[in-house]
């Protein structure tokens, strides 16, 4: 079996550090490298030598020690400053190993205890996506290193002659302002019931998988067929009561079934299950970026997610899952776009980010908030009612109001851009004014 700890290791960079301190501000150097009991004692003198502000040497640390011929020893074994990142990646190493060899016995204890494979599954899931991420990089950059960041990104926008940068919402002037929705970002759309929050939700879907995106889709309040009768009545321009009432016509059934199978020809996820635990939501989340290669997430809606601690008022146990999603998005890299409801008040007026329900967290953790207020019904006999899309946050870039019009028949939204709007039945299925 091979060694888990390498003591001679820990020693040369035990031996460099008492040489020159420096290397604590520069390198991620933690208790967990140190695995013999001699190593792991150095440097928690070392460790207690600093926060007491005296000085980090030989001297210093062999008079702390009840082992003083050990520490003497350490700086005969010193490696150069150049060599530094390669002992500290080595012992990194091990100790990752270490912690999955842990995991591995912990993992057995727990079945063997009849613990829930829910809880074993995002326990696992959690610890080797830390072990994955951390590692003992330098905790501080120098500008000149920045430098080539910043420049690879001005390249790639020039390459891309004002494309977008991140996911298409299907709305122009939505992207305009966000560049596309960003891997990382939380987006939370706000609305009263009935708005149209689901159907935006959609439409935006719809969006990114005509660009060849691939969609996960958590519903907790819509079931999978409802979600595809909405995506159809949209795709086909079929008005979706008809799918209720099965008063299809022959060109309506052709419509549909061209629909169908445009949609199901792309990499759209649905994850249906009703008051998802949000630890549920998040391995599954997981699973679909690991396996499915998802660009975005779209969770209907934050009420409806739940919480492991009952015993906290609803709007901690919020705050709580919304730092969750927001560090899901952050982890997988990924948006992750969250609807939301707004409390009663907002019934016809306007709507400010103090309005979404629940948690003030939302206002905080978000990057971008959208917020939908229906302003009045259109001419067509009350069939469209008009909208006006808030974008009342964001974080990096413009913030203002987008007039659109949405159609409960066909649950499409579509921006108003300064000519009449005209929801033509005839236009070609699955084609829209701004794709």
């Amino acid at each position: 079996m091979k060694p888990l700890s390498n003591p001679d290791y820990e020693q040369v960079l035990l031996g460099t550090i008492l040489r020159d301190p420096r290397i604590l501000d520069e390198y991620k150097v933690t208790r967990e490298l140190f695995e013999s009991p001699e190593s792991n004692a150095v440097f928690r003198l070392i460790e207690e030598a600093r926060a007491s502000g005296a000085p980090v040497n030989i001297h210093e640390i062999g008079l702390r020690s009840n082992n003083a011929a050990f520490v003497a020893r350490l700086t005969d074994m010193a490696a150069s400053i150049a060599n530094v990142a390669y002992y500290v990646n080595e012992l990194e190493e091990l100790t990752k190993q270490r912690s999955l060899a842990k995991l591995a016995r912990t993992i057995a204890e727990d079945v063997a205890k009849g613990r829930d494979s829910y809880e074993i599954l995002d326990e696992l899931s959690r610890t080797t996506t830390e072990l994955a991420i951390h590692g003992a990089t330098r905790l501080y950059r120098p500008i000149v290193e920045c430098m080539p960041e910043f420049i690879a990104k001005v390249e790639d926008a020039v390459r891309r002659k004002g494309a977008l940068a991140g996911i298409p919402t299907g709305f122009t002037a939505l992207d305009r302002m966000t560049d596309g929705f960003q891997s990382g970002d939380m987006i939370i759309i706000g609305a009263r019931p009935s708005t149209g929050k689901t159907s935006i939700m959609l439409n935006m879907a719809s969006a990114v998988l005509r660009a060849k995106k691939a969609v996960g889709i958590f519903s907790a309040e819509t079931g999978a067929p409802q979600i595809i009768a909405r995506m159809v009545a949209d795709w086909a321009t079929i008005d979706a009561t008809k799918f209720r009432s099965g008063l299809l016509s022959r060109d309506d059934l052709t419509k549909m079934m061209t629909a169908c199978q445009d949609i199901a020809a792309r990499k759209l996820f649905i994850n249906d299950q009703p008051n998802i635990p949000v630890r549920e939501l998040v391995a599954s989340a997981r699973a679909m970026r690991r396996a499915e290669k998802i660009d975005i997430i779209m969770i209907d809606y934050m009420s409806l997610i739940t919480s492991e601690r009952r015993d906290i008022p609803r709007h901690e146990q919020v705050a709580e899952i919304s730092r969750i999603l927001k560090g899901l998005a952050r982890e997988l890299d990924v948006p992750v776009v969250v609807l939301s409801q707004l409390t009663r008040d907002t019934e016809g007026v306007r709507p400010t980010l103090a309005k979404l329900r629940e948690s003030g967290a939302l206002e905080q953790d978000a990057d971008i908030v959208i917020l939908l207020h229906r302003t009045d019904w259109g001419d067509d006999a009350k069939s469209a009612v008009k909208v006006e899309l808030l974008v009342e946050k964001n974080r990096n870039g413009s913030t203002g109001m987008i007039e659109s019009v949405f159609k409960p028949a066909h649950m499409r939204f579509r921006e108003i851009q300064n000519e009449t709007f005209n929801f033509d039945s005839s236009s070609q299925p699955g084609k829209h004014p701004h794709t």
